[in-house]
């Protein structure tokens, strides 16, 4: 395996950073929105790697060998010794069945040797939960699923683009399969969100809002805690959901806005009545922490040669941190970069 990173650019043009890589065949790539809708980023890279399947999306801030950076186009170059990529992308027609999507995308991968499936993905045109759903209804549980929802620079009311083999597009979703014995796989995940208070039933909820907790009013439950949360104090405080107050499958859901008319608390995806809600809190040395945990859990089982390593963040952390989110991916760097790991991109 042979790993090249590549920046876009003030010329339109991609250049490797450091030696060039020949015939690769997958590209990585994040861009900020507005290289990413323009047609230019894509055909160059396209020129560059001419016969690469080419990934790619845009992002609230790439991520670059341990660097955060904004408004920026990055890339990963890669060529196996033993091992073969295939692609599949569709577009979910507007209010389409994410969770059919999803299977329709696994149906295209899945096939013999299939060892892990990266998918990128528009956040706002489809539900990415039921999106993911979907492709591990149609996968063996052996196969790894990893990737992101595309960002909007942290607009939160834009659009997303993801694309393959193609300029991004809005309700894009794009797949590659990865498939081999040779191929080794190490995924990480952690978060280092500290709990605040009890786990809550959410016992009404609509679309992407949140109306009890606990049949309380949901805003006044979570204002008890963090105070006011038309201020930025709700982006330090968070959401564990998870399907059973003692589940250990868990996602973090950040509060994207609140309603006072109805005392609901919105989210960017569809609110899960019926699942169970805990307040969390965000303290920068332990987002750091987690961060460090996750690039260990991923690097446990060093390779001796090359290896990529893909970072995928959120914008929630971003906003808790602020400045200090370069800590974060420094943290994660530092751990991967013992163990061989070239290029760090993200949505």
């Amino acid at each position: 395996m042979k790993v090249a990173t590549l920046c876009y650019g003030k010329d339109n043009e991609w250049r490797f950073d450091g030696a060039s890589l020949a015939d690769p065949q997958l590209v990585i790539w994040f861009s900020d929105y507005a290289r990413a809708k323009s047609p230019d980023a894509f055909d160059s890279l396209r020129r560059t790697c001419p016969d690469a399947l080419i990934v790619g999306c845009t992002t609230n801030g790439e991520i670059y060998k341990g660097e955060v950076m904004e408004g920026a186009c990055v890339a990963a170059a890669v060529r196996f010794a033993a091992t073969r990529v295939q692609g599949a992308f569709l577009i979910v027609e507007p209010q389409g069945d994410a969770r059919a999507a999803g299977r329709r995308l696994a149906a295209e991968l899945r096939a013999d040797g299939l060892r892990g499936v990266f998918v990128l993905a528009d956040a706002f045109g489809l539900n990415g939960s039921d999106l993911v759903e979907g492709i591990a209804s149609e996968l063996p549980d052996d196969v790894i699923v990893s990737g992101g929802m595309a960002g909007d620079g942290g607009a939160l009311g834009g659009s997303t683009l993801a694309g393959l083999d193609r300029t991004p597009c809005e309700r894009g979703v794009a797949a590659i399969g990865f498939y081999g014995e040779a191929l080794r796989i190490g995924q990480g995940v952690a978060g280092g969100w500290d709990a605040l208070g009890p786990s809550r039933h959410i016992t009404r909820a609509s679309g992407s809002v949140v109306y009890e907790l606990d049949g309380q009013p949901a805003l006044e439950v979570y204002e008890r805690l963090v105070g006011d949360a038309g201020t930025n104090a709700r982006l330090r405080h968070p959401f564990c959901i998870k399907p059973t107050a003692d589940s250990a499958q868990d996602v973090i859901w950040e509060v994207v806005g609140i309603d006072r008319e109805s005392n609901g608390i919105v989210f960017i995806d569809k609110a899960p009545e019926g699942h169970w809600g805990q307040i969390m809190r965000g303290v920068d040395d332990h987002l750091v922490d987690g961060a460090a945990e996750a690039a260990r859990i991923a690097s446990s089982d060093p390779t001796s040669g090359d290896a990529l390593g893909l970072m995928v963040s959120c914008i929630g952390r971003k906003w808790a941190m602020g400045q200090r989110i370069g800590d974060e991916t420094e943290a994660w760097w530092r751990v991967v970069v013992p163990v061989r790991a070239w290029g760090a991109t993200s949505p």
